[in-house]
């Protein structure tokens, strides 16, 4: 992401420009702030710092944070329907490999790689549905019925949680069948060898970037299911960090 400064601000639009990258930009803003209030809470309880003097300054970040949380819901509005065609597509593609086991060349055409995807993909569909009620439970539209926002802000976690293990078991198999193919490569005496490396070696870096991206969010999904778990404040770097991670993997 090294550019110059005219090349960063036109990047800072074009992913501005898009819903996705608005809702990766208050994610950021999301958990930054949900750090930076869970240390100054801290620091209050230590008598550090004077409750006087902060506690209204906490307050403040920490409805910064809810308010980014809430305007991420707004931005993920009909995410299923997009995601409900995704799995279709999906679920073709499974049965195509099965069917002809020897049209596939890639990892991403396997049984296995696609079947985590949809494994990934209806847990993602739940966890917007889920998401979507969580929104009018926060604008009180739902008092006579706390069960029911308990029931969504647990297993919207839980879903996300999913989503996180069947990327992460997805980035794993692909890594590792992307790094046999190389290996062959440089032992194969393929004149094009040296630009298929190159593009295998592309394909890694992104894949293991993404895993990253779902190791640190299992935590944070752990966190918002049993929040005795995993403190405010390590909910807030690790949230922080698959944000800013996020912003990269749409950066262009």
């Amino acid at each position: 992401m090294s550019q110059n400064p005219v090349q960063l601000l036109k990047s800072l639009v074009t992913l501005l420009s898009t819903t996705v990258g608005r809702d990766k930009t208050c994610r950021v803003v999301q958990y930054v702030s949900k750090f930076v209030a869970a240390v100054l809470r801290h620091q209050i309880a230590k008598g550090s710092i004077t409750k006087e003097q902060f506690d209204e300054l906490t307050s403040r970040i920490e409805r910064l944070s809810g308010n980014m949380s809430l305007t991420r819901k707004v931005l993920r509005f009909g995410r299923p329907i997009g995601l409900s065609f995704t799995l279709i597509d999906l679920i073709k593609q499974l049965n195509n490999s099965l069917k002809n086991p020897k049209s596939v060349t890639d990892i991403k055409q396997s049984p296995f790689y696609i079947t985590m995807r949809i494994g990934s993909t209806i847990s993602l569909i739940l966890f917007f549905l889920l998401d979507h009620i969580l929104y009018f439970a926060r604008l009180d539209l739902m008092k006579k019925r706390p069960e029911l926002t308990k029931f969504a802000d647990f297993y919207s976690s839980f879903w996300w949680f999913l989503d996180c293990l069947f990327g992460l078991t997805s980035n794993i198999q692909e890594i590792k069948y992307l790094f046999e193919l190389n290996n062959a490569e440089r032992l194969s005496s393929n004149e094009n060898k040296g630009e298929k490396i190159k593009s295998n070696k592309a394909r890694i870096d992104a894949a293991i970037v993404d895993a990253f991206r779902n190791i640190f969010d299992i935590p944070v999904a752990v966190g918002f299911m049993y929040p005795q778990l995993v403190s405010p404040g390590t909910i807030g770097v690790f949230g922080a960090i698959t944000s800013y991670i996020g912003c990269y993997q749409n950066w262009k």
